[in-house]
């Protein structure tokens, strides 16, 4: 796994275990793409309206908006030394099981893996081990990706995860809502319909889901019109073979060939 950060837990300024943050979730899916009316892929160029010029991402600088008319611009070198005060990440609370309710599961926004750094497996497995044993989680601080966070440590099989959450100021109020009285007998007609419903599912898995969901998106692509570039000499059946394979379920190959052989 290719690590996107790095997070330094400092335990009251006695231990650090510098540990690698990597994405959690692999996003492998059938994904589109924007084209022109003749099939052209469409490209995208940052542009100041100003200048009327494309600026080099190496001359992008960062800017603070006060409103429609007044910014600040900031120079790269400040906000990489902010940064680099605050690349350590403290503990600021330590659960124990049983301490977490919905409260905070719900605040989950993102979730990492976090790995060792060459030298410091140990205290990283040390950790691990003493978490798992004692079932607590500990709330941390941490930089990434310019921004300070905060996130949740707990152990995940072999692994340390890193659950990166909301602040309570970014989450949205829902418009109130008016209780109204729900009568015992409407109470249990809903509880017999949940238990059917536990027995007709109990043989579905989330996998199945999505593979049904990207069988008929496949079905959709293949019903379109390949556009080929004449500069292209491999054989397009084969192409869309290994698009198969990559996307999966694998008995979408032998369709896929058949289709594509057709056109």
């Amino acid at each position: 796994m290719k690590p996107i950060g790095t997070l330094n837990l400092n335990f009251g300024g006695l231990i650090q275990i510098p540990m690698a943050i990597s994405t959690f979730a692999n996003y492998q899916d059938i994904s589109f793409k924007q084209v022109c009316p003749q099939g052209h892929y469409i490209a995208y160029k940052k542009v100041c309206p100003e200048c009327n010029q494309e600026i080099a991402k190496e001359d992008l600088q960062k800017a603070y908006k006060i409103d429609k008319e007044h910014k600040i611009v900031f120079d790269k070198k400040i906000i990489e030394e902010i940064k680099a005060r605050h690349k350590e990440s403290s503990i600021l609370k330590v659960f124990s099981d049983g301490e977490l309710d919905n409260s905070v599961r719900v605040m989950i926004e993102k979730v990492y893996y976090l790995t060792p750094k060459a030298k410091f497996e140990k205290p990283y497995y040390i950790m691990r081990n003493s978490l798992m044993s004692n079932h607590n989680s500990i709330l941390i601080d941490f930089v990434l990706r310019s921004r300070k966070q905060i996130g949740l440590v707990e152990p995940f099989g072999r692994y340390l995860v890193l659950l990166q959450l909301l602040y309570p100021e970014q989450i949205r109020k829902p418009e109130p809502l008016e209780e109204i009285e729900v009568s015992e007998k409407d109470m249990g007609n809903a509880k017999a319909l949940l238990q059917s419903l536990k027995e007709e599912t109990k043989n579905v898995f989330l996998k199945d889901v999505k593979d049904e969901y990207k069988k008929e998106l496949f079905e959709a692509i293949m019903s379109g019109k390949p556009i080929i570039p004449t500069t292209v000499s491999n054989d397009f059946s084969n192409q869309l073979e290994k698009v198969a394979k990559k996307l999966k379920p694998q008995e979408l190959v032998a369709e896929v060939k058949r289709k594509a052989n057709k056109k």
